[in-house]
């Protein structure tokens, strides 16, 4: 697979989502981008098309407990497992992951 080593301006594309996004980080295999928020409290999602550089939309995975508010990402080095940091929830909540996103499993 082929990445991008530089950035292009014009950008390629721009994506707009809530105004509390902080961070994101991609899969191993750099097909999913995870994009944490604070507000709606979910982790965004989306698909990464290597050949052209864009992102198309795949859901949300809810943001473990009731208000936790994700703001940062985390995934585990070697096993299909992430982590966000809780911002509102003074929390932390882990995720499985396949090849269909982010599964919370407990904060």
């Amino acid at each position: 697979m082929r990445f991008r080593r530089s950035l292009e301006s014009p950008a390629i594309q721009t994506v707009t989502t809530q105004k509390t996004a902080h961070a994101f980080a991609s899969d191993r295999a750099g097909k999913m981008i995870f994009v944490p928020h604070v507000t709606p409290n979910a982790v965004l999602q989306f698909r990464l098309d290597p050949e052209t550089g864009k992102l198309s939309e795949a859901g949300q995975a809810e943001g473990g407990a009731e208000k936790a508010g994700p703001r940062h990402i985390a995934l585990h080095p070697t096993l299909p497992l992430a982590f966000t940091s809780n911002e509102v929830g003074n929390s932390v909540t882990s995720y499985a992951m396949d090849e269909n996103g982010l599964k919370p499993r407990e904060t």
